[in-house]
């Protein structure tokens, strides 16, 4: 006799797991709670907690794009590296002068 129970029941396990996959692969980048640690502005934290690093980044590039065009900023600006984005000393009031206003 043909097992009919034992393949229905292999095809629902197999389509639950498929969608539980594509539930956790296709679910928008939540901030992991280290995305945001160390951060010293609220408007960065705000950022950051609703989209993590990567909104972070978009929101400081349209930002510098706002800001005046004689500054010619970039991210070294402010930054020593790309990895870690360890603040220069300049950061701070660098992003309250030329930024805050147009950081969202």
């Amino acid at each position: 006799m043909f097992q009919t129970r034992s393949l229905t029941t292999g095809f629902l396990v197999a389509s639950l797991g498929i969608a539980a996959g594509l539930a956790v692969l296709g679910s928008p980048n939540v901030a992991s709670a280290g995305d945001c640690d160390g951060l010293k502005k609220d408007a960065v934290k705000a950022v950051c907690a609703k989209g993590g690093k990567e909104a972070v980044k978009k929101a400081m590039k349209a930002a510098m794009d706002a800001a005046p065009k004689d500054k010619k900023l970039k991210c070294t600006s402010c930054h020593e590296d790309q990895t870690t984005y360890k603040e220069k000393g300049n950061a701070a009031k660098d992003f309250d002068d030329l930024l805050a206003a147009n950081f969202k």
